[in-house]
Parts: C-alpha cells; structure tokens; sequence
C-alpha cells in the first residue's frame, strides 16, 4: 500500500499552472478532493486531473462576463442581445 503525499493550494497552483485563489474556486465547487488537518488544508494529488479535463477558461478568464450589445444597425428600441 503506497501513501502519497496530500498537497498545500500552493503546491496545486504550481503543479497546475494557477493562482491560489483559483484552486480555492475549485475546492469550493467541489472539483478537488480536499483534507482539513488542523488549520491547514491538504489536496489529494490523485484530483488534480479532473481540473485539468475541464473546459479551458477563454481568453478573457474563467468569470468573464459577457456584455450585451445592440448590432449597429438595429433601432434604438430593440432589445439588446448577447
């Protein structure tokens, strides 16, 4: 029986290329299986492929939110779409 050893968020956003505050957001939508050990928490390597196999985040980053615009052309009075 092997034991690896559960990694920081620090040790996570290196591995996987992202910022703290990002594998945050994946701990909280329940995308990296996560320990509490005392105070600190510790990431089980093994869940690190399920946020690599998501979608990757577009250009403009993963909450961009998209503006709505009214084409150049249209009236003023019509709706705006996205």
């Amino acid at each position: 029986m092997t034991h690896e050893r559960w990694l920081t968020a620090q040790e996570v956003a290196d591995q996987l290329g992202m910022s703290r505050k990002t594998v945050y957001f994946h701990t909280a939508a329940g995308h990296l299986t996560v320990r509490r050990i005392g105070r600190a928490l510790r990431y089980d390597p093994r869940s690190l492929d399920v946020v690599t196999s998501l979608a990757q985040p577009t250009r403009r980053g993963p909450h961009h939110t998209p503006t709505l615009e009214r084409p150049k052309d249209a009236p003023l009075d019509s709706p705006v779409t996205s």
